[in-house]
Order: structure tokens, then sequence, then C-alpha cells
């Protein structure tokens, strides 16, 4: 889960598999081939799209429930509200107390847990397989029976309040990405954070709950994905045995704001209870189905990803006036942005660091990266894809990521390809094209006593190297 911006509720374990699944078949050779999921598709009449992708190679089963709604579905005055929702669905239902759910699932050797983002909000559950019916029992029980209540709202507030402290305000790079966030998006709903600003949790009611349950938790507007060990005709009658009754309503208000294009760099000085300053630059990109997020995932692979990227090796090794330096593509349904951020060493100037830290950007634009340094970002992309296959629960994720996201499932076959498609020129085009000053956006964190980003005395002692950002 990423700090400060996606939050899940309850504990997550995830249950593994042994083999590549049975359900992907490699076409073609190994330097060329791709991997093509076999999934299933069946809509109900209320509209719930349901996918399924099976895997016998271990007697498990992951049953995910994707909603089509994020904080960029919110308003200004009930930021926040779809995270909350998702702990307010963990706290009982018509048939269900406070945490029931959770305790049948762990009885039964199944684990669960959910996500926010800034796109979707997630719930899944990992059985053995015998108990994929018990799973869809819960999860329709909760989604059409939800129990919202003045007491659930009132201790939830609470409880994502305190989230929103401990990943977020307490921590160097939650508070360096939301201040990002917020800048670089001046007209987008991304601007604002998932876990919502402390003020409008607050002011979110009893009634704002109601409205926005009704209005975006309804099949037509959600997507089932089952991945794993189970028959899919016997799964889809069961899907329509439990999921039938539930109402279809009113397609939700589409997001229809856009962010216009950047026309200036823009630069924010944040100061904060840190030790050492932090700097966090990125730019806009283009959307989940754009062809140009492949080059920008490789570069950003040969920039900040590990202790080998350039990025690390520049900062920390050869300069030696950063304690850590990573990055990262966050791929959106609406166009997104590929950062990077170096956590400065203490008495260090971070606008020396911030030189560096562009001239290795710039380095992009003018200088075709080694054979060695494609090779490897491309091997560490489609390993770290087609590794995460080998769990149930991530073959799911990979195929109802794609279906809501891109709007077609079948965009996780052309993953690899796009990837060993990727070439030097390529990364020289996209950095030539997104890494410009005008399209940029640097945040520079600083501690509190200091006046000026350059004169960020040393501490006693340097903090700890910032949580790593997942993709």
């Amino acid at each position: 889960m990423q700090s400060g911006q996606l939050a899940c509720a309850s504990v997550c374990f995830l249950l593994g598999v042994g083999a590549i699944p049975l359900a992907l078949r490699a076409q073609g050779s190994p330097p060329s081939g791709d991997i093509q999921l076999d999934v299933k598709e069946a809509e109900l009449p209320n509209g719930l799209k349901v996918l399924m992708v099976e895997d016998h190679s271990a007697p498990v089963v992951s049953f995910q429930v994707w909603v089509r709604v994020g904080s960029k579905n919110e308003r200004p005055g009930i930021t926040g509200i779809s995270h909350l929702f998702e702990h307010m669905m963990f706290k009982g239902s018509k048939k269900y107390g406070p945490e029931e759910h959770a305790r049948i699932v762990q009885s039964n050797g199944g684990t669960l847990n959910a996500f926010t983002t800034w796109d979707s909000t997630v719930y899944f559950e990992n059985f053995p397989s015998e108990k994929l019916p018990l799973a869809m029992q819960l999860e329709s029980e909760r989604f059409m029976n939800l129990a919202i209540t003045d007491e659930t709202l009132k201790t939830e507030r609470e409880v994502v309040k305190e989230e929103r402290r401990f990943r977020t305000d307490n921590t160097p790079i939650g508070r360096a990405l939301e201040e990002f966030m917020a800048v670089a998006f001046k007209a987008h709903p991304y601007g604002w954070p998932v876990v919502g600003w402390m003020t409008d949790l607050d002011a979110i009611t009893l009634q704002d709950c109601k409205d926005y349950f009704r209005t975006h938790y309804a099949p037509n507007n959600a997507i089932v994905v089952i991945a794993g060990d189970f028959v899919p005709a016997d799964a889809e009658a069961q899907v329509r045995r439990y999921f039938g009754k539930w109402k279809r309503q009113p397609p939700p208000p589409p997001v229809v704001t856009m962010e216009p294009p950047q026309k200036g760099e823009r630069r924010v000085t944040l100061k904060a209870p840190v030790q050492n300053p932090m700097l966090l630059g990125g730019f806009h990109i283009g959307d989940y189905t754009n062809a140009d997020l492949p080059a920008l995932e490789v570069l950003s692979q040969i920039l900040s990803d590990g202790k080998s990227s350039r990025l690390y090796r520049k900062l920390v090794y050869e300069d030696q006036t950063a304690l850590s330096a990573e990055g990262a593509v966050l791929k959106m349904q609406h166009p997104g942005v590929f950062y990077a951020y170096a956590s400065v060493k203490p008495g260090e100037d971070p606008r020396k660091v911030e030189d560096a830290f562009f001239k290795e950007l710039d380095r992009f634009k003018t200088e075709p990266v080694s054979d060695r340094e494609l090779q490897k970002a491309q091997n560490g992309l489609e390993s770290g894809f087609v590794f995460s296959l080998k769990r149930v629960y991530s073959l799911g994720m990979s195929v109802g990521e794609a279906q809501l996201m891109g709007g077609d499932w079948r965009l996780v076959n052309q993953r690899l390809s796009r990837y060993r498609a990727v070439t030097k020129e390529d990364l020289m085009r996209v950095a030539q094209t997104y890494f410009t000053v005008d399209n940029r956006t640097l945040v520079t964190l600083v501690p509190e006593k200091s006046v000026e980003p350059s004169a960020a005395p040393a501490p006693k002692a340097p903090a700890a190297p910032p949580a790593r950002q997942p993709r």
C-alpha cells in the first residue's frame, strides 16, 4: 500500500500458488512471445461484469470486486469518502455484525483486504477453492445490505483521521507526495489526496455516505474478477445466484474536469517536522492506455529502481549528497505523473542535489542508454510481471486493473510485447517530450526551523530513508 495515498482495512495476507497458471499460454519464442490470459466473460442483466481466469496449479481462489469509484469521483467537502467507505464496508450489514465478515473469512482459512486509489476501490478474499461460494455470499451481503449508521461513521471517521496522521502527516514521503499532487493538478481531482483532507473528513455527514453508496456501489458500476482453481460455468451460475438481485442504479456522473497542459514550472517549499530535506520532482504524462507508458516505465527503472539505478548511484554513492533516491510511474485512468525523489543528506545543500537530480533526467534526452541498461530494465519489468502471475491474487489484480483503468482486460496480453518493443530512441523521445521545464513540478521538503532550503541545519542523527512507493 502506498503511504499517504493508498489505504487498506484489515490485515492483508496473500495466498501464493506454485507454477505459472495453466490459463497462461506462452505464444512464440521467449524473446518475442507474449503471455496470453484466457479470460471468460459474462455480464448479468443488472450490468455487473464478471471476468474469470482459471489457474488449477493450486487449490486456491481469489474473489475480487472492483468498484469504479475512487478519490477522483469525490468533490470538495467530501474528499476521502471513497476510502472512508472502504473502512465502513467492514463494519457490518443486515446479516452480519461489525468485523464478523472478516472473522468468518479467517475462520474458513481465508484472508481478505481492500484498498482505495484515485480511480478505484477494490475488495477481495483469498480462499481455499471450495470456499468460493462463501466469498460470493459474504460480498453480496455487504454490497447489497451495508449498515450505514451514525455509530459506524463516527468510529471509522476517527480511524481514517488517524491513518492520515500516520501515513501522510507524519512521514516525509507522504507529505511530499501529497503536496506534489496538489501542486501538479490544479483542475483535475487527482490533486486532492485519496485519504482526504482532514477538514473534509470531519465534515462528511451520514446523508453524504448514504448518497455516495447509492450512487457508486451499484452492479453497473462494478466488476467481479475470479482467479484460481474453479470451473467458470459453475462460478458464473453462483455469481448470478448471489448478485443477481443487486439493483442497477443510474450511471454515476462522469469526471469531466480534465487537467489543462502545464505552461510553466511549479515549485513549492514545504516546511515540516523532518530532520533532513527531501526533493520530489515530477512531470505530467499520459493515461493508462497511452502508447508512451511502457517507455516511461523502462526509463523509470533505469533512473530510480534500486541501488544500482542511475539516480541512486549518482546521489548516494558518487556525490554522497543523499541518503536514498527512488521513483515511480503513476499509471492512472486519466493522465498521470512520472516522479522521482531523493532524501538529502544532513548538512547538504538541497539545491546542489537538485542540480544533479535534473541533470540525470536530462541525460536521457541526449545520451542513448547502454544496451545493458535497457535489457536490465526490460528484464526487471518482465520478470516482475510474470512472477506476479504465480499468485492468484495478483493474477486477478492484473485483469481487474486493465479492465477498470484501460477499459479492456486484454491489455494485460500486450504488456510483455510493449516492454520488449521499447528502444533507446523511444527513451530519448519520451524524455524530450515530457521532461521539460514547463511540465515540471518540484517540491522541496525542509525542516521547520529552516528559512531557506540551502540553510537546512544538520541534525544530530539522520532520518531513516523514506518508505518505498509501490508502482
